[in-house]
C-alpha cells in the first residue's frame, strides 16, 4: 500500500495502545495500531513511538517487531498528565489513542499538548478528540471530525489484495480455520476443544493460537486428544492467507470477524468477550456470519449444529461470502491515512 499522498507530515507521532491477556484489553488494539504504524512509516517516512503500560504481552509484541515504545509508570488516574509530560517540546505532536480508557476529561488533558486522533468504539470520549474514528458505529453524525462505519475498519494491505481476488466456494468443505483472537483470558479455546469432541469431520482444522494465549502446550495436548485432524498454528504471520484458503471458519467477535468478512469466508462467530456480541449481531443481520452466541451460554451443541448447517448448505456459503465481501472492502487503512494527511499534513 502506497497512496502517494501529496502532503508532508513533520510532526512527531505517538501511539497510545496496549495489549494483554486480560478482559477488555486483549491484543486487537496493538494489532490494529501496528498496521497503522507501518503504513505511516511507509507513507510519511515517520516512525511513531508507542506509549504502553507494563504488560509483558505488549512489550514482547513490540520488541519482536522492532518498534519503539515508552512504558508508563504512573497510575491510570494520572495517565493523561504523564503522557502530556512526554511531549517536553513546545511543538504540538500527534497522539493516536487506541484503548478503552478514553473519558472526555482524559482527552481534554491530552489536547493541551497533542493533536488527538481517537479510535473509540465506546463513544466515551464524546467529540473531544480532534479526529474520532469509530468503525463499529454505523450511525452518521453531522461532524466534520467524526468518521464512522465499517468502511473505516483498519486491515493489513494483504486483506485488500485477497478481497479483490475471487474466493472459491467449494462443494465440499475440506478445511476449517479456528481463530478466536490474539488473547484468551476466558480460556474459550479450551471450551471449544471440548465441544469439538462430538464433531465428525474428515478434513483438516487449522487452529491459530494467538500470541497472548496462555498454556499453549496444554491447549495443543487437548487438541491432540480429539479424533480430528488438527494443525495448531502458533506465532502465525499469515492469518490473511489461512482465512482466504479455508472453506469455513470459527472466529471470535473481535477484529477477526472483519478480517474473515473481507476475504469472504463463511463462518460461525463466537462471542469471546462481552462487548463483541453487538458486532456479531451486526454481521449476522447483514448475513455475513452465523451467530454462535456467547461462550457462557453455549453448551457446544449450538456450534456443532451451525457447523453442520454451513458444511451441508453450499448456496448459503456462496451467499454469505458475497455479502461479507460487499460489506468489508479492505480499504479502511487507505481511508484513514487520507483523513490523517488532510488534517495534519502540510
Amino acid at each position: 500500500l502506497l497512496l502517494m499522498i501529496n502532503k508532508k507530515i513533520t510532526k512527531r507521532i505517538y501511539i497510545r495502545s496496549d495489549g494483554a491477556n486480560i478482559n477488555n484489553i486483549g491484543m486487537g488494539h496493538l494489532f490494529r495500531t501496528e498496521i497503522l504504524c507501518r503504513a505511516i512509516e511507509k507513507e510519511f517516512r515517520i516512525s511513531p513511538i508507542f506509549i504502553i503500560r507494563k504488560y509483558h504481552e505488549a512489550i514482547d509484541f513490540l520488541l519482536k517487531r522492532g518498534l519503539k515504545f515508552i512504558i508508563l509508570k504512573q497510575s491510570i488516574e494520572k495517565e493523561a498528565e504523564e503522557i502530556v509530560s512526554i511531549n517536553g517540546s513546545g511543538e504540538e505532536c500527534v497522539l493516536i489513542v487506541d484503548n478503552y480508557c478514553q473519558s472526555a476529561n482524559y482527552i481534554r488533558k491530552l489536547k493541551s499538548k497533542y493533536f488527538v486522533i481517537s479510535f473509540n468504539e465506546s463513544g466515551s470520549a464524546g467529540m473531544e478528540p480532534d479526529i474520532v474514528i469509530n468503525s463499529f458505529n454505523e450511525e452518521k453524525l453531522k461532524s466534520k471530525n467524526y468518521f464512522s462505519g465499517a468502511k473505516y475498519f483498519l486491515l493489513r494491505p494483504m486483506f485488500k489484495k485477497l478481497h479483490d481476488m475471487e474466493k472459491k466456494i467449494n462443494f465440499n468443505v475440506n478445511q476449517i480455520l479456528v481463530l478466536l483472537g490474539g488473547s484468551d483470558a476466558n480460556k474459550v479455546n479450551f471450551k471449544l476443544a471440548k465441544w469439538l469432541s462430538g464433531f465428525r469431520f474428515d478434513g483438516v482444522i487449522k487452529w491459530i493460537i494467538g500470541p497472548a494465549v496462555i498454556e499453549k502446550d496444554k491447549l495443543q495436548k487437548k487438541m491432540n486428544e480429539l479424533s480430528l485432524n488438527i494443525e495448531a498454528v502458533v506465532n502465525c504471520d499469515n492469518t490473511d492467507e489461512l482465512l482466504f484458503q479455508s472453506d469455513i471458519s470459527i472466529i471470535g467477535g473481535g477484529f477477526s470477524i472483519y478480517e474473515n468478512a473481507c476475504v469472504g469466508t463463511p463462518g460461525v462467530a463466537l462471542c469471546v468477550y462481552d462487548h463483541q456480541i453487538h458486532t456479531i449481531k451486526r454481521f449476522e443481520k447483514r448475513q455475513c456470519i452465523l451467530n454462535g452466541g456467547h461462550y457462557r451460554q453455549n453448551s457446544g451443541k449450538e456450534i456443532l449444529s451451525l457447523l453442520d448447517t454451513l458444511i451441508n448448505n453450499l448456496p448459503l456459503r456462496i451467499e454469505m461470502s458475497r455479502k461479507a465481501k460487499s460489506y468489508i472492502d479492505g480499504n479502511g487503512l487507505s481511508r484513514i491515512l487520507k483523513v490523517i494527511a488532510n488534517e495534519i499534513g502540510g
